[in-house]
């Protein structure tokens, strides 16, 4: 579906809230390229920084949370302090960006796998986090 609208000259223009388009059509009814830079406007910052936030979530810190418990045990102590604000640093992050991806989409979440799984990470991720802390409350 395009949404975009057709000015005076022949140009079709697009709506600034929808997706990019960029189409023209010549004298002889031919369609071609307009003048747009796509390769520039397909990237989306807000996506590219949920990325990242995420990338950075569970790829070195998810690492770091697991060596914490598993491989420091010689420095339980202090392990212990650095796992748990690391996961809390996770569990922030991920309920930040939880919120606003889905405050992006007006709170409904895609039938995607990616957003079910999203939403299903982000469940587990508060679960999770809720747990350790109420079980280093009661030791």
């Amino acid at each position: 579906m395009c949404y975009a609208y057709r000015a005076g000259n022949g140009d079709f223009v697009q709506h600034k809230e929808r997706d990019i388009f960029s189409i023209r059509f010549s004298s002889s009814g031919l369609a071609v390229g307009g003048n747009l830079d796509l390769a520039g406007l397909r990237r989306n910052s807000f996506y590219e920084a949920h990325g990242w936030w995420m990338w950075a979530c569970w790829m070195p810190v998810g690492f770091l949370l697991l060596a914490t418990k598993r491989y420091a045990k010689k420095h339980w102590s202090c392990m212990h302090y650095l796992h748990g604000l690391l996961g809390y640093f996770c569990l922030v992050a991920t309920v930040v960006w939880a919120l606003k991806i889905l405050n992006y989409f007006n709170w409904k979440v895609n039938s995607d796998v990616h957003s079910i799984l999203g939403v299903a990470a982000a469940i587990l991720t508060v679960i999770v986090g809720l747990s350790g802390s109420i079980t280093a409350a009661l030791l």
